[in-house]
């Protein structure tokens, strides 16, 4: 698929939580909680009409960039790209969707919905990983591609499975896990 393609089969789903927010727009406070610290307390705010109408469109700008990024690559990973592909408009309805509800007084517990939706987004990019094949005009192909893409993959998935499990525990868990992950990351992919 061309990035013109892409763009317009996944604009709509960015787009179209507007028609959300238009609907309760009413029932919105003028000052809207936009960002929750580690104890589930807000602590950023935004006007309800850069919310309502300015996430999905920076998020859509995003995803522009995204595409083009993607778009040009020569490396053979079109699973990959599927994925990476929605991987904003996914993270846009929900937390669009989440931050409306929250500030329609809806009781919500922010840190296990983020917890939950970068738990899914490493087990499907770690699911996939593994299966990447670059071809020989990659500039920056590791020695070893198809161990580092299985490192990384599985580090993924273990990281994602350990995220699921720590909805059951306290935001420190979570934390800890998240951070564990990313500098597994780090020692992964400086090797």
């Amino acid at each position: 698929m061309t990035i013109k393609k892409n763009f317009f089969t996944t604009s709509p789903v960015i787009i179209a939580p507007i028609l959300y927010g238009l609907a309760v727009y009413s029932s919105l406070p003028n000052k809207m909680t936009t960002h929750w610290g580690f104890t589930n307390q807000p602590d950023g705010f935004m006007a309800k009409p850069l919310l309502v109408f300015g996430l999905p469109l920076l998020m859509l700008v995003f995803q522009f960039i995204v595409l083009f990024a993607t778009g040009h690559s020569k490396d053979d990973a079109t699973r990959l790209n599927y994925i990476v592909m929605w991987l904003l408009p996914l993270v846009t309805v929900v937390a669009y969707l989440t931050t409306i509800q929250f500030n329609l007084g809806t009781t919500l517990d922010i840190r296990r919905i983020a917890t939950l939706l970068v738990a899914i987004i490493f087990l499907s990019m770690g699911n996939y990983l593994p299966t990447v094949t670059l071809s020989d005009q990659s500039r920056r192909q590791p020695k070893n591609p198809t161990r580092f893409y299985h490192r990384i993959g599985y580090l993924l998935v273990g990281g994602g499975l350990a995220l699921l499990v720590s909805l059951l525990f306290g935001p420190w868990v979570s934390t800890v896990i998240l951070g564990l992950v990313i500098v597994g990351l780090i020692a992964v992919i400086s090797l």
